[in-house]
């Protein structure tokens, strides 16, 4: 596990928590960052609060990604890559991303040169969560959720479900990923998972790791699974700029 952990460093990758309910002065300026497309997204929501969340969530993964490129936000182009999972249109541009929302916050993940998933659930009652648990998850992931009980059960059901959702937004796969072809990690901060059939080619070993994102939440991060570190690049955009926003703090996913 030593070696996955400090392959993070080496893979460049950062993760932002990003507080949604800004005032309207903030909201405007962002706004600004949006594509023609994203704000006619914006203007189809029924409600302010639903329209403002979605319009800091973009706007704040758009002055992210032109901050660290050095481009104009509002002109990166996005599209929909296989499986309906957001990306920059420009392969050459090399950084990858993931965003998940829940309630009033939001995660941004940024990585550079390989794919990545992120989630994230407000902690919350979860009514029938062992039923759906022994539907949906593997047995071993089910038995963990109904061990946990009246007191532990709603917790452990939201741990294993965002790990599985970060793994299955990093294959681009999202919710058409069977989520009973593989068992997480049960482990309080996350561990490896390995997909495929060994010797076939085409098995993939993934790391997942949990998000301190504090004691409202749970959110995993899902990304390649390094045998040994790598060698960090001497240069990497996502360390050549820095990113100031008011209402979004990085969160150090290599403290673990």
């Amino acid at each position: 596990m030593a070696n996955s952990i400090e392959g993070v460093a080496s893979l460049q990758v950062r993760v932002w928590r990003v507080e949604l309910d800004v005032g309207a002065d903030a909201e405007e300026r962002l706004r600004e960052k949006l594509a023609p497309d994203e704000m006619a997204r914006a203007e189809g929501f029924a409600n302010a609060r639903g329209r403002r969340r979605f319009v800091v969530a973009r706007g704040t993964l758009r002055t992210l990604l032109g901050g660290l490129l050095e481009e104009r936000p509002q002109t990166l182009p996005i599209e929909a890559g296989p499986g309906g999972k957001p990306r920059l249109a420009d392969a050459e541009l090399r950084l990858h991303f993931n965003v998940s929302h829940s309630g009033d916050l939001a995660l941004i993940c940024i990585a550079e040169g390989f794919e990545v998933g992120v989630d994230l659930e407000r902690l919350r009652p979860v009514p029938s969560g062992v039923e759906i648990a022994k539907r949906r998850f593997a047995t071993a992931e089910a038995r963990f959720v109904e061990k946990g009980g009246t007191t532990d059960g709603d917790r452990r059901f939201l741990l294993c479900w965002t790990r599985k959702e970060a793994l299955a937004k990093a294959m681009g796969s999202g919710l058409s990923f069977d989520l009973l072809s593989f068992a997480v990690p049960l482990e309080e901060t996350g561990g490896i998972v390995s997909l495929g059939t060994p010797g076939d080619g085409r098995r993939q070993r993934w790391l997942l790791l949990d998000v301190p994102i504090g004691s409202k939440y749970v959110a995993a991060l899902a990304l390649p699974a390094m045998d040994t570190p790598l060698t960090a690049p001497s240069s990497s955009t996502l360390t050549a700029a820095s990113v100031q926003l008011d209402h979004c703090e990085e969160i150090d996913v290599r403290s673990y």
